[in-house]
């Protein structure tokens, strides 16, 4: 009922209009949403997503039972390849397990990129956003080593534009992520987005340094705890 037209329909639409089109799916039985997961059944619904043409898949990892993480990613990733060798083109493969089960030992190989920590802006409010924010930051500090070109670690998603972060926060977490070389997920409607938010995300200076070829995320070289305790705190990284 949501889509009437159908899901191809859709792809074809946000392609057509110069974007790309993402699609959400789950590793269980059940998406986190409810819905009926792909479990058992990944190298057809690799498929699915092929003809449908998705150019990025998040997949969730609720209702998975006693099935480990990496087997149920394994085959979603097995079945991935199958469909880009099938002529569909490249799939952005997001493992999204909020960074259980040692994702960053196995998610190089076989996704692009994956989450390292709980999401943050699902029942977020004012006031607490900062602090979740930089939870998610410096869990996925702890990570580095195992990003580079083609696979990376996925702090979560950006929170401007929701009123969760003043301004300043604003700024901060989209340089954070742009010097980690972290996907800049944006959910947020566009429409009625505050402009000071909407010109954080067009910085061109930080988008250049995040997509920089090399893929290395930025390391803590000065005040490396990791806490609030006041130390001024220093991060290189290659630009």
């Amino acid at each position: 009922d949501r889509f009437p037209s159908g899901i191809a329909h859709l792809s074809s639409y946000v392609r057509n209009n110069s974007m790309k089109f993402g699609l959400l799916m789950g590793s269980g039985a059940k998406t986190c949403q409810g819905y009926t997961g792909s479990l058992d059944h990944e190298h057809d619904d690799a498929d699915q997503v092929g003809r449908w043409g998705v150019e990025f898949l998040r997949y969730d990892s609720c209702y998975a039972g006693t099935h480990s993480a990496v087997s149920r990613y394994t085959r979603m990733s097995q079945g991935l390849n199958a469909t880009r060798g099938g002529g569909y083109g490249f799939i952005h493969f997001d493992i999204d397990n909020w960074g259980n089960e040692q994702v960053t030992e196995w998610g190089p190989d076989i996704a692009d990129s994956w989450t390292t920590s709980i999401p943050m802006g699902a029942s977020n409010k004012p006031g607490n956003s900062w602090a979740q924010m930089r939870h998610s930051f410096f869990k996925n500090l702890q990570s580095a080593v195992a990003q580079g070109p083609g696979h990376y670690n996925s702090p979560g998603e950006l929170l401007l534009g929701r009123g969760l972060l003043t301004t300043e926060e604003e700024k901060t977490q989209f340089a954070l992520w742009a010097v980690s070389k972290a996907p800049l997920i944006f959910t947020q409607n566009m429409t009625g987005m505050p402009p000071a938010s909407e010109a954080i995300l067009r910085n061109q200076a930080l988008i250049a340094v995040n997509q920089n070829t090399e893929g290395k995320q930025a390391q803590c070289t000065q005040g490396c705890d990791y806490t609030d305790s006041g130390t001024t705190q220093a991060f290189q990284s290659t630009i």
